[in-house]
């Protein structure tokens, strides 16, 4: 069920815009402080951690490093278009226990909220849709208390079916006053308000580190905006902050700009889907062939860690289990290829290889480990063609290479 409308504007009624509940309390720091019944706030209705005199047992700093910011990241997706109610099930639950059975370190959890179309700039939670704070808290708890660290990274999706990497707006170059518009400013307005909301449950949490979505390519040039959502995120949140691009981003272009907002970030990573192998249909390439072929990508890799100066990482890596699957890492569109689990545990092989060995290379979130979008053309009598790794050949993989993190 989708949200339903307000009467101004066609916004959604319940938006993260309309959450603090009396317009006066939200101005007075010291009823608010008081109030126990409020459950979700703006940044700007929310007086700083330090007034309740909270103290984060994660902050980042030279006397006290982050894990986040220490160790190698050995981790795994969840949770990506998982609808309401679904932190709270028994598989959910048993996803604890898997993954500490694959000696996964880190996971990056990923409550969904969405937007009518990528051209739509108010984000919300759908009640159907995404999964409640509750039930957000209580996963998080479950996977910290069996030793794995947690990275909250909620993500925006379409009803349009759009994603991430699509959003966009008309600039306003202010030729046309008439039809000048606002699109980009109110659309980055939601946005702090929704990084705020996810960062006190972040912070209420002790999650070890907080992610400010992932793949927004089209916002990359918008610095002062960028600025603004960060330094609000750090007022709720103390712990390390990062965000997560694709390889179409120019890292080196923007890093190159000390005033850039990646350099206010205490970490920074990249969706790591470069091919282990040339797409060469009935093509198999040896894991060691894999490495070489990552060489180039390797050596951008290093040059973006060496401008950023800071821990980076693989906030998204992996592939699907297909035959040429290393060859066509990102692609989930509906073929039918041949079920290959061998080569996407060779793809996985591969990478740690190619990058184990780097200083600056922080680790990888393999993408993914549940599957919550309607894809049947992945059921097939072989196996299962998706990016998902339990039941497959890389399962075993991931819990050999991972038993040697440090």
């Amino acid at each position: 069920m989708k949200m339903r409308k307000g009467d101004d504007e066609g916004e959604p009624r319940y938006s993260l815009r309309h959450c603090t509940r009396d317009t006066k309390l939200a101005n007075d720091p010291a009823k608010l402080a008081g109030d126990k019944n409020l459950t979700i706030r703006s940044e700007r209705a929310m007086p700083r951690p330090e007034s309740f005199g909270f103290i984060n047992p994660m902050e980042d700093s030279p006397s006290n490093p982050s894990p986040a910011t220490r160790e190698r990241h050995y981790g795994m997706t969840l949770g990506m278009r998982a609808p309401n109610g679904y932190f709270d099930s028994p598989e959910a639950i048993a996803s604890v226990d898997e993954m500490a059975e694959l000696n996964i370190n880190w996971v990056v959890i990923v409550p969904t909220v969405y937007h009518e179309h990528r051209m739509a700039p108010r984000e919300f939670r759908d009640f159907a849709l995404t999964p409640s704070d509750a039930e957000l808290e209580r996963l998080i708890k479950r996977f910290r208390e069996k030793g794995i660290r947690v990275q909250l990274r909620p993500m925006l999706e379409g009803y349009d079916g759009t994603g991430r990497t699509e959003l966009s707006f008309v600039h306003d170059t202010g030729r046309l006053t008439k039809y000048a518009n606002d699109l980009w400013q109110r659309w980055f307005q939601s946005f702090e308000e929704r990084c705020v909301h996810y960062a006190r449950i972040a912070r209420d949490t002790g999650c070890e580190l907080y992610g400010l979505d992932s793949e927004l390519d089209h916002t990359v040039s918008f610095n002062d905006e960028w600025k603004r959502v960060i330094e609000a995120t750090r007022s709720m949140y103390k712990g390390p902050v990062t965000t997560n691009f694709t390889r179409r981003v120019d890292f080196e272009k923007w890093l190159q700009d000390s005033d850039h907002f990646m350099h206010e970030l205490d970490m920074l990573s990249i969706s790591y889907y470069y091919p282990g192998s040339p797409n060469e249909p009935g093509g198999r390439s040896s894991v060691d062939e894999m490495v070489s072929y990552m060489r180039p990508a390797a050596e951008r890799m290093e040059r973006i860690a060496t401008l950023f100066g800071k821990p980076f990482f693989f906030g998204e890596c992996g592939c699907r289990s297909v035959a040429n699957g290393s060859a066509t890492t990102s692609q989930w569109s509906p073929t039918q290829p041949q079920y290959d689990g061998e080569e996407q545990a060779d793809y996985l092989e591969a990478v740690m290889s190619c990058y184990e060995s780097q200083p600056w290379w922080r680790g990888l979130y393999w993408w993914k480990w549940d599957e919550h979008i309607n894809r049947p053309y992945y059921k097939t009598l072989d196996g299962d063609l998706g990016f998902t790794i339990k039941g497959k050949p890389a399962e075993q993989t991931m819990k050999r290479l991972f038993q040697t993190r440090t």
